[in-house]
């Protein structure tokens, strides 16, 4: 899927769309690492506050008829599974709709709870979800509760 607002893909391809981005090149380097799944949980900056991923253990949710999607006015997200399949609730917000989205500008996200389009990223799969319009809601599952490790890279816009 490849939109204004998400590009959903397998990481053999993210090449494809670096110049979307002047940081995408460098996320992308750290995405294609084959050690990823065994770096331990935590941060790992690559440009301060530019550019930093982190690996997180997860316990993903069911998912519902509705989500707690995010969105996010300051950093890009990468999101991607690292060792077993995750949901992430998808939805494509107008600009004036994700304006009024409460939002803590200290932590740069805003939450609202709304019907989103489930898609599975299995590892192997990212997702680059763009501000302020990608509304995500990730950490879910589709066939029951389990705990993934997964990446998130952040990238200042």
């Amino acid at each position: 899927m490849d939109t204004e607002d998400f590009y959903v893909g397998r990481i053999a391809d993210c090449d494809r769309i670096a110049a979307r981005h002047p940081r995408l090149a460098q996320a992308f380097a750290f995405l294609k690492r084959p050690d990823l799944a065994a770096l331990p949980p935590g941060r790992y900056d690559l440009d301060g506050d530019n550019l930093w991923a982190t690996v997180q253990d997860v316990a993903l949710k069911p998912f519902g008829d509705t989500q707690h999607a995010e969105i996010h006015h300051t950093y890009i997200d990468i999101q991607a599974p690292l060792t077993g399949p995750e949901t992430i609730g998808l939805l494509a917000l107008a600009p004036d709709a994700a304006a009024k989205v409460p939002y803590d500008a200290a932590r740069d996200v805003g939450f609202l709870d709304v019907a989103t389009r489930p898609t599975t990223l299995v590892p192997g799969d990212f997702a680059v979800l763009m501000p302020p319009c990608g509304a995500h809601a990730p950490g879910c599952s589709l066939d029951g509760a389990r705990t993934v490790r997964k990446l998130i890279i952040k990238i200042r816009k």
